[in-house]
């Protein structure tokens, strides 16, 4: 049996970790019990902006 590894993070650090979670091709979860920052500092309306964010992040790496 095998487990896909989920990365996430804590505040700021979080979209460095995404960041490193795309390049490595592993899943990561974004969510306001993660963070309530956007990666400019910025503080999300909700888990909705945050989501568009972290898509954001995944759509450079591609």
């Amino acid at each position: 049996m095998s487990c896909r590894r989920v990365h996430h993070g804590y505040d700021l650090t979080t979209w460095r970790v995404i960041a490193a979670a795309v390049e490595r091709g592993h899943d990561f979860r974004i969510g306001l019990e993660d963070t309530l920052l956007l990666p400019d500092g910025r503080l999300a309306r909700d888990n909705l902006e945050l989501i568009q964010a972290a898509r954001s992040v995944l759509e450079r790496a591609v």
